[in-house]
């Protein structure tokens, strides 16, 4: 219909292939770090917690014996 319209298509999408190139790089990284962001929190962080309280408990044990 309008052929200055595709030319400023063609011209937006070479401009956005850079900026699609970079994003292709960050992406891993930061699906990496929000999947690491959820499960340190949920699964991770109260393992360590229940062993360190039971290694706690056992010290105490032996002291009082």
């Amino acid at each position: 219909m309008y052929p200055e319209s595709n030319r400023f298509q063609r011209f937006l999408l070479s401009g956005l292939v850079k900026v699609l190139e970079a994003m292709q790089r960050i992406a891993a990284p930061m699906i990496g770090g929000m999947v690491t962001a959820t499960v340190l929190p949920l699964l991770v962080i109260p393992a360590l917690y229940y062993i360190w309280k039971q290694w706690e408990g056992r010290i105490q044990f032996s002291q009082k014996q």
